[in-house]
Formats: structure tokens, sequence, C-alpha cells
């Protein structure tokens, strides 16, 4: 699996190179690679570098406005052919609707998702906070304490105090 992460910051401070590709390894010293099937490389997009063909791309992504497609498409013969089909996808309403609504609808899922983990979180500590009462009371109940002072302590009913 290759994970690749473009920024337009600086993730890496101690590195002047823009391109960085990160493996799992046992140790410095050692330097045995648990697998080459994974692999991050992270792209930083302020770091210039404008000697490699995949710094032409990182710019082309990067982009703001149409100057700036016009000056990299004049770069490589395939920068034009992007910039095109660009201007194409801008230029096609229905296309840039279904953008939008693919758009739209990847922000509900990630906030459904951000909803649906707090809550989950949330009954989470809510089930931990009356399994830690309920086990509170059973160690008062097996050391003697009377219903009423388990009650005070863990506010817990008294039926489930004495099912115990």
């Amino acid at each position: 699996m290759i994970t690749i992460v473009i920024t337009d910051f600086i993730v890496i401070p101690n590195s002047a190179e823009y391109h960085h590709t990160f493996r799992y390894y046992y140790d410095a010293k050692h330097k045995v690679e648990l697998t080459d099937l994974k692999e991050i490389h992270t792209l930083e997009l302020p770091k210039k570098s404008d000697t490699t063909e995949l710094f032409d791309w990182l710019m082309l992504i990067r982009a703001k406005n149409r100057e700036e497609y016009e000056m990299i498409a004049k770069k490589k013969p395939v920068f034009e052919e992007v910039v095109a089909m660009v201007k194409q996808l801008s230029a096609d309403e229905q296309a840039r609707m279904e953008y939008d609504k693919h758009e739209l609808w990847r922000m509900d899922y990630a906030a459904t998702m951000r909803n649906a983990t707090r809550k989950g979180i949330e009954k989470g500590r809510a089930e931990g906070k009356i399994e830690g009462k309920i086990e509170t009371a059973r160690n008062m109940k097996a050391k003697g304490y009377s219903i009423a002072d388990i009650i005070d302590i863990t506010e817990l009913p008294e039926e489930e105090i004495k099912q115990l």
C-alpha cells in the first residue's frame, strides 16, 4: 500500500527536499526492512525544487488561477492535455454539478462519521462509568458496607445493589 501526503505546508522542517519516502524498519542500527509493501510519501509544495517532473505535477495541482495553469501547460505536451481537460470540466456545468454533489456527499459523510464517533465515545464513557459504579458497589458489598452507604457513594438504585 502506498500513501501519498501532499501538503501546502512544511511537514519535515529539517530537510530541504520536498519528497520523502518512509518505510517500516527494525531500527537504524540493523536497517532491517519489515516490508516493501507499505510506503508513505510526503510531497511538500512550499519547498521549491523545479528540477523534476514530479515537482511540475505538484505545481499543476497547486495552481490557483488560469495564468498559473497556462504557464505550467507550456512546459510539456501532457500538461497541455491536463489543462485542457481541467478547462473542459470547468466549463461543463453538468460535470461541475456532479463534482459539487459528490463533494457535498463526501463532506456530509465525514460529518456523519465524526458525529457517530463522538456519540460512540460518549456512550462508551457513560457505560464505563456505570460499570465502574457497579464494580465499586460489588466491592463495597463484599466488604460489608451498608446498602445505604453503597447507594450514597455509587448513586446506584437499591434494587440493583441487592442483585449484586
